[in-house]
């Protein structure tokens, strides 16, 4: 196999002065000579004749050679420098940087250690890598990055040192290759004696754990300046969350598509500037500023809103419009929020073969819910998604269908449409289509809700005299199907609950959770078989029996 060669310069009348980049043995070769091989079966590869767009220029000018005269005694004298020329990257840091194969303005070859802002304060010559085009390009984007931040700001690298010497930056960079990109990234910082961290607009990339914040002593993490970031991941996981918050500053100009995942248990956290996400998944913590946020997705990653017994929220707003033919998920459960909306990306809820993607659960707090952007929606999913929200006000629901049909086996069942509140007083189910089901199905809601549904659908859902005992009774089961009729009789299964903290109608006695009797019910039969759990069956009438098996179980009201 024939060596590749470098060029390391141009000799007046003779043509180039190329060298072995495996042997360093030197040689002058024609330019009819290089052309000829080039055109050959077995032709050497030059690295200085290929552009970025592929075209061949052997002009001095383009590969930055340095020019030399041959004298008499045929030795060669410098005529003009060319330029420091880097033609390959070793993709290894040492320290900060990464190293690079460079032939100097003299046309020496040697492997430098180089930031990139090195590289484009001196602006350095990069030749085409063999073999390698995207790579090539990819660095040729980086650096052009860094020209850019440079000559927008004249005294870029007064700043920085100033910024390293008064302790302002505090953060730890490298410079790697993650893929097809070439990036700056923090992952680590130093100490911080201000408490305050202003990061540098030369990261791409900030990778890090909450807890190192704590070690290095940092309060406030300020990315305002950080035009140039594109990924910031966040991640804690911990079991008690810390007294005062740490303060993350964006600047919403520079980062409307950054693709931020944030996942953090047991935080203490206030955003500012934080618009939009990839990922955020957030369980027992604090978290500040964070009331609007629009969800992306990338072509691996969905996007994705977990948000789970936390606190700090008043009115939500998760947009995943963005992620349109995408999975997308929203999931909040026992936030403090008043107002929640979320805007879909056109996934159903209940669909076949198809995971519910949105769900609002056990927000004791919340008075109004809007969702709005899902394609189709089945009855029992409205009731399973959003459910457990015992001061729920206003519902509204915007669907392209509504698909109220049920299997045969369902036909006994009475779904309600209280999704767990006893406040309810508006409720809105909006489609551009529907489907009817059949005659069976029976729906019941609070003749106190205004309600507007289509009115293809209206001959199913029928108002209800519910007491507010009876509300408190249907708050339990309003995760699953709980009413059905038994005969004549409409009862209740208490089955599977797992909201006793939500409600105060459940009581906790000796270890177990018991059942407060309201007067509507007039019987209890136990259901629960070989199970331990709760699991009662009532017949709501007038007077009350109890089976024998639950006597010790069940609590009268007053």
């Amino acid at each position: 196999m024939r060596d590749k060669f470098l060029v390391c310069s141009y000799v007046e009348g003779k043509g180039f002065l190329v060298v072995s980049e495996l042997s360093a043995e030197g040689a002058v070769k024609t330019q009819e000579e290089i052309e000829r091989e080039i055109a050959g079966d077995d032709s050497a590869e030059y690295l200085f004749v290929q552009d970025k767009t592929g075209e061949l220029d052997f002009s001095v000018e383009a590969n930055g050679l340095p020019v030399y005269r041959e004298g008499e005694d045929g030795e060669l004298a410098l005529v003009y420098e060319g330029r420091n020329r880097i033609i390959g990257v070793i993709d290894e840091v040492i320290g900060s940087k990464l190293l690079y194969k460079v032939i100097d303005a003299y046309g020496k070859a040697s492997v430098k250690e180089l930031s990139f802002d090195e590289i484009a304060r001196d602006n350095y010559l990069i030749m085409p890598f063999i073999g390698d085009s995207g790579k090539y390009r990819s660095f040729l984007d980086k650096i052009e990055e860094r020209r850019r931040v440079i000559s927008e700001n004249p005294k870029y690298f007064e700043e920085e040192a100033r910024s390293r010497l008064v302790g302002q930056d505090c953060a730890v960079y490298t410079e790697e290759r993650q893929g097809a990109e070439f990036v700056t990234v923090v992952r680590s910082f130093n100490p911080c004696g201000s408490g305050v961290c202003k990061l540098s607009n030369r990261v791409n990339h900030v990778f890090i754990e909450l807890g190192s914040f704590i070690s290095a002593g940092i309060r406030v993490l300020d990315l305002s300046e950080c035009s140039c970031l594109t990924r910031f991941i966040l991640t804690k996981v911990s079991v008690v969350i810390s007294e005062s918050p740490i303060t993350i500053i964006f600047n919403e100009g520079y980062h409307a598509g950054l693709d931020a995942r944030i996942h953090v248990e047991g935080a203490n956290i206030r955003f500012i500037g934080l618009s939009s996400v990839k990922e955020l998944n957030i369980e027992n913590s604090h978290i500040e500023g964070i009331s609007a946020l629009r969800v992306t997705t990338g072509s691996r990653v969905h996007g994705e809103v977990r948000i789970k017994n936390s606190t700090g929220f008043n009115q939500l707003k998760i947009d995943l419009s963005e992620n349109e033919g995408k999975e997308a998920l929203a999931y909040i459960c026992g936030v403090d929020a008043n107002e929640i909306e979320i805007i879909g990306s056109g996934q159903g809820i209940g669909e076949t073969h198809c995971v519910t993607g949105l769900k609002v659960a056990k927000c004791k707090e919340l008075t109004r819910l809007k969702v709005s952007g899902v394609g189709v929606c089945s009855l029992q999913e409205i009731t399973r998604s959003f459910c457990d929200l015992p001061k729920l006000v206003s519902f509204s629901l915007y669907a392209h269908k509504l698909n109220f049909t049920v299997s045969q086996y369902a036909r006994q069942e009475v779904f309600n449409l209280t999704l767990g509140s006893t406040a309810l007083r508006e409720l809105i189910l909006s489609a551009e289509y529907t489907t009817r089901g059949a005659k069976w199905l029976k729906v019941g809601y609070d003749r106190r809700v205004a309600l507007s549904l289509p009115d293809s659908l209206r001959e199913f859902v029928v108002p209800m005299d519910l007491t507010d005992e009876c509300l408190n009774l249907l708050a339990l089961t309003s995760s699953y199907k709980g009413l059905f009729m038994d005969g004549d009789k409409l009862t209740l299964d208490l089955g599977d609950v797992d909201n006793p903290d939500v409600y105060p109608i459940l009581v906790s006695s000796g270890g177990k959770a018991n059942f407060r009797v309201p007067s509507c019910v007039d019987k209890i039969v136990d259901t629960s078989v070989y199970s331990c759990d709760l699991k009662f069956r009532l017949f709501l009438h007038s007077r009350t029996e109890v089976a024998d098996s639950v006597v010790e179980e069940v609590v009268r009201c007053d």
